[in-house]
């Protein structure tokens, strides 16, 4: 099973339990307003502890001589036709913030947003600053290598990373919802590449069913 499947399985599982007991929620409820204190290469376990509480998962992975540490926070809540999540994904290198993403459905911290704002963006020639100010405060950001987009999406080809990149941002918005009698599980998804001197190597779009 994918790691991606399981992450669909922790939402759907609300929507499951909903309709066994008329309302539902999966894993616990954590303050997001401490995500703009996450600094990749400084912020450490005991950090993200301290502002977000204990995991509702964790996991030890290696993967060529590097071990990660991956710390996953999850809030689901399901209705009869849809289920919506708050879901933050941190790893770490050595004890340090190598990755993070955040994605939520729920309240005001939403991280929907309109992907048609990349298209300003130019490879070769936009910076980091550019895709800040196209699209915002990114939802989560990697340096490489790492294994936390895979972690989160599977086998998507849009996380595969181009040779030359060092680091990305990430826009993130995931709801699972009715049509037809099934669950299906709606990903809007912006990725930007970028070298070591911050140039965007290359923007990737993903809009669809998973």
């Amino acid at each position: 099973m994918s790691n991606l499947t399981h992450q669909k399985i922790m939402v759907i599982s609300a929507v499951v339990l909903m309709f066994l007991a008329g309302c539902a929620t999966v894993g616990k409820n954590f303050n997001t307003t401490a995500l703009a204190q996450l600094r990749l290469s400084e912020s450490t376990e005991l950090e993200v502890i301290t502002n977000f509480g204990e995991p509702f998962k964790k996991q030890v992975r290696s993967e060529k001589g590097t071990e990660y540490q991956l710390f996953m926070y999850v809030y689901a809540k399901g209705t009869p036709n849809s289920g919506k999540s708050r879901r933050l994904a941190a790893e770490f290198v050595e004890g340090k913030l190598n990755a993070y993403l955040f994605h939520s459905a729920l309240g005001k911290d939403t991280t929907n947003f309109d992907p048609e704002s990349r298209l300003v963006l130019v490879a070769g020639k936009s910076r980091k600053s550019d895709v800040i100010n196209a699209l915002g405060k990114p939802h989560g950001e990697a340096n490489y290598p790492s294994l936390l987009l895979k972690n989160e999406f599977g086998s998507l080809p849009e996380i595969v990373p181009p040779d030359t990149a060092t680091s990305v941002l990430v826009y993130n918005y995931l709801e699972v919802v009715r049509k037809a009698s099934l669950l299906t599980t709606q990903l809007k998804l912006v990725i930007a590449y970028l070298s070591d001197d911050g140039t965007v190597i290359e923007v990737r779009y993903f809009d669809g069913t998973l």
